[in-house]
């Protein structure tokens, strides 16, 4: 495709520890504080169409993440697309508007499952700012966290 050219590939950074959607962000932006010391300024997803309400109306929500700054662009995968959308609610968007953090139930096995080898991510010490995020599980489940968030400021 000729797109991966040097220039493009000493910029391009992998997060290793994520175990859902909602840390697919969150460790994301960590990531990016690590390797830049800054935090993002925008943030921009690339998923299929069928998860867009999960990660803007959800996710995005539970991280405080300004919407202006925010952008989804979806994907349409080939397929049943009724099928994936019930799928997708049933099993990820209902779930996480219940459990934002993934805290308990079904979200929370899932996240040790994920992890057989219980490998632990470093962005406690790396990203002090939003190292309260990282462990967040309020009381009620659907509460969103309400601390200082450096992309707030």
């Amino acid at each position: 495709m000729g797109w991966l050219t040097n220039s493009v590939f000493r910029r391009v950074v992998t997060e290793e520890y994520a175990r859902d959607s909602l840390e697919n962000i969150l460790f994301s932006i960590a990531r990016f504080h690590e390797v830049t010391g800054n935090y993002p300024d925008r943030i921009t997803v690339v998923g299929f169409e069928f998860k867009r309400e999960r990660f803007v109306d959800v996710h995005r929500r539970a991280l405080r993440y300004p919407r202006i700054r925010f952008n989804y662009v979806g994907i349409n995968p080939p397929g049943d697309a009724a099928r994936l959308v019930a799928a997708e609610k049933k099993n990820a968007y209902e779930p996480f508007s219940r459990d934002l953090y993934a805290c308990e139930g079904t979200l929370a096995e899932k996240r040790r499952e994920r992890n057989p080898f219980m490998l632990a991510h470093g962005y406690h010490r790396s990203c002090p700012e939003i190292s309260a995020l990282f462990d967040y599980c309020p009381n009620p489940l659907s509460s969103v966290f309400d601390g200082d968030l450096p992309w707030l400021n």
